[in-house]
């Protein structure tokens, strides 16, 4: 079977899957990030201990291959080699400088400028910028640095790289003209491998110590979300999937590019086809946030959900912007906003504001790919924690669109699976693999009694980030 393991923002997956996509030792693990206005990052030991925790507890000889994926970008500043002691991994390391990071915001416009596009602060050559002329002592002792799952890949067979998922991704990483062009040191970045190719077997010492057969091989995988792409059957265009986790990306299929720096476009899992990506950096993080400010963070999200429900109507708006935003605006700076509170507002109201605020930030990118003509068929819903038949429908709702879910326990390893699977051409290719996956579903229809309600409520939302957005981040 393939071992897959997802290292998510808030959530470490990994489960053992046969050909089918049935699912054997499911488990997952939350983290907590150390987060405040600027920084976000996090221990990179706990990966590692995931990983040999996991293998440990499992039946070891079963498994054929490891494929694993990781939030982004983000990096871990490696300081020294990784050893295998007993059945656990050790080594010295910088903490991991997760996707919310915005240290390397005031790099942002130099790679801009170098790349001609624009390239947000959290993406890995202002953040390392930020370490060379910030942070020179982590800089000068750092020997590579890694994304998350090309830590684990390194531990697991002694072999450095760093997985590209497109070549349209390619400039939000580095190459050599910009590594010089920085003057940064190469020695200190890997080369890549692509996702799907073999980057090698599992090291021989470290097959001993956790069990595992001396032929397993280990599979490029990369980033999480291409993964959840492929694990909600996308198997043709005009399909939208909805990855909805700590942060929140909307990812079209079509056949058609799109150039408009807001959006990422490069190619999709599928052959000759394109993935258009907005991302959102708050939807998860606001309801967090509202359970922290409601004190009501030993409810689950079913129960914020049912304070949501008891809201009364009104026009209580919530921008959802608390760690700045990504698509549409990308303002590294924007800031939240709750607009219309009153004496009369209660906890139920500020959490529905708090639900539609993400969910209208949802429709604006939505908006934005309608506007360029783009079609729309249904959109596939990744399942979170957070999530629910209740968010569900009010999305549709809001969105006049229809969502269908389907159930699986995670879309990311599912889809490491099957890249996995057609990797050792067990599958022909990967649309196959999709379409042989027997999944079943829920499908959310709009309701149209509450159109004219969402519509003003939505116009009301852009109007009030028009009216606030050259007032956030003034500071005293």
């Amino acid at each position: 079977m393939i071992l897959a393991i997802d290292f998510g923002t808030s959530n470490l997956k990994a489960a053992l899957i046969n050909k089918d996509g049935i699912f054997f030792n499911y488990y997952t693990q939350e983290v907590q990030s150390e987060i405040d206005r600027d920084i976000c990052q996090i221990s990179s030991n706990i990966y590692l201990d995931f990983t040999t925790n996991y293998i440990n507890s499992i039946d070891a000889s079963k498994v054929e291959a490891i494929i694993l994926s990781s939030n982004g970008p983000s990096f871990i500043p490696l300081l020294s080699d990784i050893k295998i002691r007993n059945n656990s991994f050790s080594c010295k390391s910088g903490k991991t400088r997760l996707w919310m990071d915005k240290r390397g915001s005031k790099y942002s416009k130099r790679v801009s400028e170098f790349y001609h596009k624009y390239i947000d602060g959290s993406f890995f050559l202002p953040a390392i910028l930020n370490i060379k002329e910030n942070e020179k002592d982590l800089y000068n002792k750092t020997i590579k640095f890694l994304t998350i799952d090309g830590f684990v890949n390194f531990a697991l067979t002694k072999k450095a790289y760093t997985v590209n998922n497109a070549d349209g991704l390619k400039d939000y990483y580095w190459n050599e003209d910009s590594l010089n062009h920085f003057n940064l040191d190469k020695s200190k970045f890997t080369d890549f491998i692509k996702c799907g190719e073999i980057i090698g077997n599992v090291d021989k010492e470290v097959a001993d110590k956790l069990n595992l057969k001396k032929d397993v091989k280990v599979i490029a995988g990369g980033s999480d979300f291409y993964f959840s792409i492929i694990g909600s059957k996308v198997n043709r265009e005009n399909i939208l999937v909805d990855i909805n986790g700590t942060s929140e990306g909307l990812n079209l299929c079509s056949s058609k590019p799109l150039i408009d720096n807001r959006f990422l476009c490069y190619e999709h899992p599928l052959d000759n086809l394109y993935n258009i990506s907005g991302v959102l950096s708050n939807s998860g993080v606001a309801l967090n946030w509202l359970r922290k400010i409601l004190n009501i963070e030993d409810l689950d999200f079913e129960e914020v959900y049912e304070l949501s429900k008891k809201a009364k109507k009104n026009s209580l708006i919530f921008l959802p912007y608390l760690n700045g935003e990504r698509a549409p605006i990308w303002n590294p700076n924007a800031t939240a906003t709750l607009f219309n509170l009153t004496v009369d507002s209660s906890k139920e109201d500020i959490a529905n504001a708090v639900i539609e605020g993400t969910i209208f930030a949802f429709k604006s990118v939505l908006e934005i790919l309608e506007s360029y003509d783009y079609k729309i068929d249904e959109i596939h819903v990744t399942t979170a924690k957070k999530e629910s038949d209740y968010y569900h429908q009010l999305k549709s709702d809001i969105t006049n669109r229809t969502f269908v879910v389907y159930n699986t326990k995670s879309a990311e390893l599912l889809g490491l699976s099957l890249l996995a699977y057609t990797s050792l051409k067990q599958y022909p290719d990967l649309k196959t693999a999709i379409e042989k996956l027997s999944l079943n579903k829920k499908v959310f229809i709009p309701n149209k009694s509450k159109q004219k309600y969402f519509i003003r409520k939505y116009e009301l939302f852009n109007s009030v980030y028009e009216q606030t957005n050259k007032l956030m981040s003034k500071s005293f």
